[in-house]
């Protein structure tokens, strides 16, 4: 009996028949030329075109990213038929996302004096047994600046890491990173810069790699505004309440604010909590004017590595598929190769796709090669397998 096979590339479809061998007694049946080639079961997209997919989910949506890889497989020039036809379905593409695995490659150690670590977080929706939102949190790793135009400016050797798990989990994502890429005996100075969260302050004494490293916390300054634009609407008390901020009066910052309380009672709470909230950090605040402090951005990249992708459409995401999304856009936002990295995990099944695309290109019949067993080709097929 002979059962039909397809199998899709990036730039064929390629389809072949090949016998199902089944005993007269007993359930042990066999589809030999499979098992020769190694071709998993279900096995309809080659590791290049699944690879290719999961680098466009990096940016695109489930559908969206099917639909772009469906484009590419056989002809370029489709009527609209054939696009409906090759679409690759949704539900395709989230298994191929979630099976993914990858392979890090680390290059060698290098020499700094400062390191930047920018810390923040972003609430996604999620949903099925877990409906509250959960916390990502960023981490945002440089080494300076450099002026890339006039007032536009490009941070250093930046990486970013991105976690749906605990604060702990994130910390040693940290560690491993900063240990597998830099001499960390040499590190003077590590600057933190955040919001002021409980879980960026408690990383202060983490990254103190040697007895001679600085570590420098600073609040960045956009909270810092946005917590001077929630205790008044005026303009001159808020110009007030920052030059008290600049130069260091700490009392008189607290008289003004009382003195909006007392102006406005129905504002108090919000009043008293941003004002508790600079009272805290007021010593992270004076610290912005270090030489060290080159700014900080990770709000912007809260925006454009999470939000852009995750909370830009209403929708909710399972603790897996959250985690694999995160991880997945990480990556692309380091500018790692995502299909090498795929395909570093998918070296056997590689292999026999280029084998069963070398015997389709050259149009010789596969069914009658595979399945003579003293072939030449067949021993090939077990040597590289």
């Amino acid at each position: 009996e002979k059962h039909e096979r397809m199998n899709s590339t990036k730039y064929v479809k390629r389809t072949w028949e090949r016998e199902y061998y089944a005993p007269k007694h007993g359930c042990d049946c066999c589809l030999y030329v499979d098992r020769e080639v190694d071709l998993p079961f279900r096995y309809y997209y080659v590791p290049l075109s699944k690879a290719l997919i999961v680098e466009k989910y990096s940016k695109q949506s489930y559908a969206e990213s099917g639909n772009l890889v469906a484009v590419l497989i056989g002809t370029k020039f489709k009527t609209l038929e054939d696009t409906i036809l090759n679409k690759i379905p949704r539900q395709t593409v989230f298994n191929i996302v979630h099976a993914a695995e990858f392979i890090n490659v680390h290059k060698a150690k290098s020499d700094v004096k400062s390191l930047y670590i920018q810390l923040d977080e972003k609430y996604v929706h999620t949903q099925n047994t877990n409906r509250s939102p959960k916390m990502i949190k960023i981490a945002v790793i440089y080494t300076g600046k450099e002026r890339v135009y006039h007032n536009r400016y490009k941070l250093k050797k930046r990486f970013v890491i991105a976690s749906d798990e605990s604060a702990d989990t994130i910390r040693m994502k940290i560690l491993h990173y900063i240990n597998d890429t830099y001499n960390v005996d040499g590190i003077e100075n590590v600057i933190l810069s955040g919001d002021g969260a409980e879980w960026i302050e408690n990383c202060k004494t983490i990254f103190k790699f040697n007895k001679y490293t600085n570590v420098i916390y600073i609040l960045d300054k956009f909270h810092t505004h946005q917590a001077i634009n929630h205790i008044t609407k005026g303009d001159e008390y808020k110009q007030l309440l920052r030059d008290y901020l600049n130069h260091d009066m700490k009392k008189d910052f607290i008289v003004l604010c009382n003195f909006i309380i007392y102006s406005s009672p129905n504002r108090k709470e919000i009043i008293e909590e941003k004002r508790n909230y600079i009272i805290k950090n007021w010593n992270a605040i004076q610290r912005q004017k270090s030489k060290l402090n080159l700014g900080c951005s990770v709000e912007g990249h809260v925006s454009h590595v999470l939000a852009a992708k995750l909370t830009a459409r209403p929708k909710g995401y399972s603790l897996k598929r959250l985690s694999q999304t995160v991880s997945i856009r990480s990556m692309y936002v380091n500018k790692v190769d995502i299909k090498e990295s795929y395909l570093a995990n998918n070296t056997d099944y590689v292999k026999s796709d280029k084998l069963i695309i070398k015997i389709t290109d050259d149009r010789q019949p596969i069914l009658n090669i595979l399945n003579n067993r003293n072939s030449g080709l067949c021993h090939y097929i077990r040597k590289i397998s």
